[in-house]
């Protein structure tokens, strides 16, 4: 689920109990503004 920010810019990315739903090992990205910011939920 994308999170904007009150001017409309994606500001993140929710996906509910994606521990459930895939294995993700590695997420690339390029060419986004700003900084990346990585989270590792318990």
């Amino acid at each position: 689920m994308p999170e904007y920010d009150a001017n409309g810019h994606l500001v993140g990315i929710d996906i509910d109990n994606a521990g459930n739903k895939v294995e993700l090992q590695k997420l690339i990205v390029n060419h986004l503004p700003g900084t990346i910011e990585t989270s590792i939920a318990s």
